[in-house]
């Protein structure tokens, strides 16, 4: 029955990329979505439908905290976070994180997010952060996202500085499989102390383990590379 079924609309999990549609010299799709066989073909995002009952005692909530409460809250916050986490080092001195360039906390929103880098220069695998946390009981995101472009910019994938590029879907599955961004992500439960628990985690469950790390990135790599491999995926081609 999925042979007569068709999809062109742009919808959330039905999505594989987005192509830059002024990126005209590879004459690139806008938008290319996933085989039909697949079953991210025919998903519309995350709906949980479970959940909708919630909405109207949701929205009572926030109307009786207030949006501007609410904004404060968030703002100082992530705005704590972002910068404690933009001053993390390793041992040698090295930068743990890659973050945005981002003017003010107007700007950041209430995730903040970054790519963890090892002390040689190297990328964690963001999986890899997010084992450890859950162990600490903190919950981090990982994995794929919907803009896998601001990876790719972030990790310095780029074409002359202006235009983002990879070079097969090698590069972009391994990428994924690599988890590449961590967003830590403040809401109107969250605390000061959470966030503070979250920068101490790192300090005492990374920073403070860099040979350990180097070993466990280097086995999650290989892992995948051979997983690839057995797919029929074509090898990572960093740098």
């Amino acid at each position: 029955s999925l042979n007569k079924l068709r999809k062109p609309w742009f919808a959330g999990g039905t999505v594989r990329v987005v192509a830059d549609p002024r990126n005209t010299k590879n004459k690139a799709p806008t938008a290319l979505m996933h085989d039909r066989d697949s079953h991210e073909h025919w998903e519309d995002g995350t709906i949980n439908f479970q959940q909708t009952m919630a909405v109207t005692m949701g929205v009572e909530m926030m109307e009786s905290i207030g949006m501007v409460n609410i904004a404060l809250h968030l703002d100082a916050l992530s705005h704590w976070l972002a910068g404690a986490v933009r001053t993390l080092r390793w041992p040698n001195g090295a930068k743990f994180a890659l973050t945005p360039d981002v003017q003010g906390p107007s700007k950041q929103g209430s995730t903040v997010s970054f790519i963890p880098v090892l002390d040689d220069g190297e990328i964690l695998p963001a999986p890899i952060v997010e084992r450890l946390a859950i162990k600490r009981g903190i919950a981090i995101r990982t994995g794929c996202f919907c803009n896998p472009g601001t990876g790719f910019q972030m990790a310095d994938f780029q074409n002359g500085g202006s235009r983002v590029h990879f070079r097969g879907w090698s590069d972009l599955e391994m990428l994924k499989k690599m988890g590449l961004l961590v967003r830590a992500s403040v809401g109107i439960p969250t605390t000061f102390d959470d966030v503070y628990t979250f920068i101490a985690f790192i300090r005492e469950d990374l920073l403070a383990r860099p040979d350990d790390l180097r070993a466990m990135a280097r086995e999650h790599m290989e892992r995948e590379t051979s997983s690839a491999a057995q797919s029929g995926e074509v090898g990572f081609r960093g740098g």
